[in-house]
């Protein structure tokens, strides 16, 4: 889906080419490249301790490579302002964390920052965005409280809606239903799902195998920081690959509405 030369002529909205991030000596990402079309919900897949987590990091820009780069659009991201790209990626980082105690409504009007000069304070346009988010992530009802008594799941909800307020072309999130009851990780997939499409995209780190498979348009399977296998979810979640990298059996089905499950650990050296 990425070509190895980063000069080529392209669509994808964002690209990594050839990363690699090695820290304490260990590698943590060799020489991976991945693509984000328009259109596209993309999915990173992998045990703990694959890359996933550290790759996407590197693509959002809030580290760099040890080799490789990072295009957005057809400008190395290092090279973008701050504000540009604030305005073009939204992030929605793992198990995420409030430190203020202020309402959920001016965490959420946070993402309309990128917009506004300085000084300059939210007007209808913003608002109206505002409420948008919150209605889309199902957080309304939570508006006026304080972010600090919110749950783990609430505050995951909260984070995401500040990014859909930003309204940015593409949004990274890792593990965004890792704290989620059952019917808010499917209302998160189908929010993201939904916003992956026509000019945006999203890519998403996931562990919940049936979910990647039910709503990501192309998998990414990483293994100790290597990339195993690429495709739609029928090529990259087979039997053979699950039990390669996870050290698992499966059992799938399912049709229009996939699920595996993982019915014995094998005997394999599987770190992570």
């Amino acid at each position: 889906m990425v070509t190895d030369n980063p000069t080529s002529v392209s669509n994808d909205l964002l690209s990594a080419h050839k990363v690699s991030v090695v820290k304490g000596g260990k590698t943590l990402v060799d020489t991976l490249s991945i693509s984000v079309p328009p259109g596209k919900l993309v999915g990173l897949i992998g045990p703990n301790g694959a890359g996933k987590s550290t790759l996407l990091s590197v693509m959002a820009g809030l580290s760099k490579p040890d080799s490789g780069q990072v295009l957005l659009g057809h400008e190395p991201i290092s090279k973008v302002s701050n504000r540009e790209r604030a305005q073009t990626l939204g992030w929605l980082e793992q198990l995420s964390t409030a430190h203020w105690p202020v309402t959920v409504e001016y965490i959420v009007m946070l993402g309309r920052i990128p917009y506004l000069s300085a000084w300059q304070t939210p007007g209808e346009s913003d608002d109206l965005e505002v409420s948008r988010a919150l209605a889309s992530t199902d957080c309304e009802h939570l508006r006026h409280q304080s972010v600090m008594t919110l749950s783990g799941g609430e505050l995951t909800r909260v984070m995401l809606a500040r990014i859909l307020a930003a309204d940015p072309q593409i949004i990274l999130a890792d593990e965004p239903i890792a704290a989620l009851d059952i019917g808010h990780q499917l209302q998160t997939m189908d929010v993201l799902r939904d916003y992956a499409t026509g000019t945006k995209a999203a890519v998403v780190v996931l562990h919940d195998l049936s979910l990647a498979a039910r709503y990501c348009d192309y998998l990414y399977l990483i293994h100790e920081g290597k990339l195993i296998a690429e495709g739609a979810a029928r090529e990259v979640l087979t039997e053979q690959h699950l039990r390669d990298v996870y050290g698992v059996d499966v059992v799938s089905g399912g049709g229009d509405v996939p699920w595996i499950v993982p019915v014995r650990r094998i005997n394999l050296d599987v770190s992570g």
